[in-house]
C-alpha cells in the first residue's frame, strides 16, 4: 500500500472528511483494517519486542585461520536481580547485583516504603557509606563515595502507608504483588546494561512470575522500572504452538472470573494482532492477573501494559465482558499503535491529544480483531461507537479535567479511524 496524506481529524459527530480522499459524509458503521494499512504503511514491520537479547557480536564467525589466533573472549558476569517475599513479615527482600559497567551512585524507588535498617551496600572496595533520603513514596539512596562494580544493594520493601487504588507493593498472606517503580535502582542507567531478574516462590502454591516475558537471556536492565512481579498464584496457564510463541497467564487464586477462558481470549487476541502487524514470529507474552480492592468508580477490571507483558487487576466483583474484552484487546493494540508506530495529532486543534491515536486509534483496531475473532457482536461494537459519538456530542469546557479532555480525544480517534476506513472502502 502506497504512503498517503491522511485526511484532517474529525472533531465533532459529522465525521466529514476533506482532502485527497475526496468528501464524504461517514454514517456509523462497522469497519475493516484498510484505514490501519493506510495509516502504518510507511513503517517498517518489525518484530514487537526481541524474543531474547540482541546477539554478542564478540561471537561473530571468524575464519578459522584467524579464529585460532584471536584471544578468547571474556563473558561479563550477568547482573542479577532477586525479590524474596516473606508473607509472615509483609515484606519483601531485594537482592541487586550490578556484575560490571558504569555504575551511578544514586538509587531512586517509588510507591512503596524503603526499611531504612535494613540496607546494606557494597562494591569491590567494600561496604559502601550511604544515606537514605524518604519525601513521601519516593526513597533515594545516595552513596558517599563512587562505585565501582560489582556493586551489591540488599534491602527490605514494606507496602505503602497510604491507600491507593493500585498501590506499588502488596503482600498478602498467600502472596506478593510488586511494581517495578517500587525498586531502588539506579537513577541513570547505562544503555547496554543488562540484566536476569528471579522472583522467588512463596505461598502454599510456591510459584512465582513476572512481565518480563519468557527469556533466559538478560532484558535491558531499564525494562525493570516498567515491569510487574508476582508470586503465589493458584493458576499458571500455558498455551505453546510448536512453531510459534508460547502464551503464558498467571493468576492468583479466588477471582471473580474463569482465568482459563480469560487466557484462552487473550492468547487469541494477542495472536490476531500481531499476525496483522507483521510479527514474525511473534514474541511470547505474560500476562499476570490478580484481584484488588479497586475504588467504586474504578473500571471493574483494569489493564496494563507492563514492560514485556500485561498485568489486569479485577475488582472483587467483576466479569470477563463485551468491556473488559475491548480494554484488553486496545492495550495489547497499543504495543504497535503508540508503540512501534508512534504518531502526533494533526496541527490546528488545541483539545486534540496523543490519546487519539494511542488509544482511539488502537480501539479500533481492538474492535476489528475482536468482530472478525467471534469475540464481539455487532451490537456490542454499536455500544462502544455510541459511546465516542455522545462524547464528542458533548461539547467541551476549558475548566474540562485531563481525564475527560483524554478520553474526548480518544473518541475521536476511534471515529476518525471509523471514518478513514469507510472513506477508503466507499
Amino acid at each position: 500500500m502506497a504512503c498517503a496524506r491522511l485526511p484532517p481529524m474529525p472533531t465533532s459527530p459529522s465525521l466529514r472528511i476533506t482532502g485527497e480522499l475526496g468528501k464524504v459524509v461517514v454514517p456509523r458503521a462497522h469497519a475493516l483494517f484498510l484505514a490501519i494499512g493506510l495509516l502504518v504503511a510507511c513503517a517498517p514491520r518489525r518484530h514487537t519486542h526481541p524474543a531474547q537479547a540482541p546477539p554478542d557480536p564478540s561471537h561473530a564467525a571468524q575464519p578459522a585461520s584467524a579464529a585460532s589466533s584471536l584471544p578468547k573472549p571474556t563473558t561479563r558476569p550477568p547482573s542479577t536481580l532477586r525479590l524474596t517475599a516473606n508473607l509472615d513479615e509483609g515484606r519483601v527482600r531485594v537482592v541487586l547485583h550490578l556484575a560490571s559497567g558504569t555504575v551511578p551512585s544514586r538509587f531512586v524507588g517509588h510507591g512503596a516504603r524503603i526499611v531504612p535498617d535494613d540496607i546494606e551496600l557494597s562494591d569491590s572496595g567494600g561496604a559502601v557509606p550511604f544515606s537514605l533520603d524518604l519525601q513521601g513514596d519516593t526513597a533515594t539512596l545516595q552513596a558517599h563515595r563512587p562505585l565501582q562494580a560489582p556493586v551489591r544493594l540488599t534491602y527490605a520493601i514494606e507496602p505503602p502507608h497510604t491507600q491507593a487504588p493500585l498501590p506499588a507493593v502488596s503482600v498478602e498472606p498467600d502472596g506478593m504483588f510488586l511494581r517495578g517503580e517500587a525498586l531502588l535502582l539506579p537513577d541513570a542507567l547505562p544503555a547496554d546494561s543488562r540484566i536476569t531478574a528471579k522472583v522467588a516462590p512463596c505461598g502454599d502454591t510456591e510459584l512465582g512470575g513476572t512481565t518480563l516475558m519468557l527469556a533466559e537471556s538478560p532484558l535491558p536492565l531499564a525494562e525493570l522500572r516498567h515491569a510487574d512481579f508476582l508470586c503465589g498464584f493458584a493458576w499458571s496457564i500455558h498455551m505453546t504452538k510448536a512453531d510459534g510463541p508460547t502464551d503464558l497467564l498467571l493468576a492468583t487464586d479466588h477471582l471473580p472470573l474463569d482465568p482459563r477462558w480469560t487466557a484462552t481470549e487473550l492468547a487469541t487476541m494477542r495472536s490476531a494482532l500481531d499476525t496483522a502487524f507483521g510479527a514474525d514470529p511473534p514474541a511470547p507474552f505474560v500476562t499476570l492477573l490478580r484481584m484488588a480492592s479497586l475504588p467504586s468508580q474504578a473500571p471493574r477490571i483494569i489493564t496494563e501494559l507492563r514492560s514485556r507483558g500485561m498485568t489486569l487487576t479485577t475488582a472483587t466483583f467483576a466479569s470477563w465482558d463485551a468491556t473488559a474484552r475491548v480494554d484488553a484487546a486496545t492495550a495489547l493494540a497499543q504495543r504497535w499503535i503508540g508503540g512501534r508506530f508512534p504518531m502526533e495529532p494533526p496541527p490546528g486543534d488545541a483539545a486534540l491529544r496523543p490519546e487519539w491515536w494511542r488509544v482511539g486509534v488502537a480501539r479500533f483496531v481492538a474492535l476489528e480483531v475482536l468482530t472478525q475473532e467471534g469475540l464481539l457482536s455487532p451490537q456490542e461494537y454499536g455500544h462502544v461507537l455510541d459511546a465516542a459519538e455522545l462524547e464528542l456530542a458533548r461539547p467541551p469546557r476549558a475548566h474540562d479535567p485531563p481525564l475527560r479532555r483524554a478520553t474526548r480525544s480518544a473518541a475521536a480517534g476511534l471515529l476518525f479511524a471509523l471514518a478513514l476506513d469507510r472513506a477508503l472502502r466507499a
